[in-house]
């Protein structure tokens, strides 16, 4: 049984740096595509919900399918119509958003996931790499100025979530990229 067909429901939620979503087409229609804009993710339809919405303003990404419902055809969050009443107008349902687990060397994207899952209610990208006023250039020096890697517990939680889906030789993997490149302070 896949996933989306269990319960609690899991919802897939997308993370692409800006500007970076996967578009597909078919070969006669690649140079229309490439005109076309940019088309609308659960990542970017977040934003504006969070823009638009006041409750939407104090969820992380994460936690929005417990309150909002994925429209694919519109490709827009939708607010969920019943469930559990969580304050006037706003339902919960039980619900888990899951955002992939993203390999350090991914660089930003592994950066941008961590701050989408510390940071509720950013309106834009731009927004995630703002801490305090001011806008750093990317998305580790803002993981660095909220002090999300002062110590290695992000470290320890990728491996964790590592050890879910990962085979053997993955986490081996991981685990000298996190010693060769990340430089944890308590490697052991």
């Amino acid at each position: 049984m896949p996933i989306t067909e269990r319960y609690p429901p899991v919802v897939h939620l997308q993370i692409h740096l800006e500007n970076f979503q996967r578009v597909y087409s078919k070969e006669n229609t690649a140079q229309q595509v490439a005109n076309a804009a940019l088309p609308a993710t659960t990542l970017t339809s977040y934003f504006h919900l969070c823009a638009t919405d006041a409750f939407a303003q104090n969820v992380l990404y994460v936690d929005i399918p417990k309150y909002y419902t994925w429209d694919a055809t519109k490709k827009t969050w939708q607010r969920r119509k019943g469930g559990r009443q969580v304050k006037v107008g706003v339902y919960g349902a039980a619900a888990i958003g899951r955002i992939y687990t993203i390999s350090p060397k991914q660089g930003d994207c592994f950066y941008l996931r961590l701050l989408l899952l510390s940071i509720p209610g950013p309106t834009s990208f731009q927004m995630l790499r703002t801490v305090n006023g001011t806008t750093h250039e990317s998305y580790r020096d803002a993981c660095l100025a909220l002090g999300l890697l002062e110590d290695d517990n992000i470290h320890r939680q990728t491996i964790q979530e590592a050890c879910i889906s990962q085979s053997p030789q993955q986490l081996r993997n991981l685990f000298a990229i996190l010693l060769t490149q990340i430089c944890p302070s308590n490697p052991t």
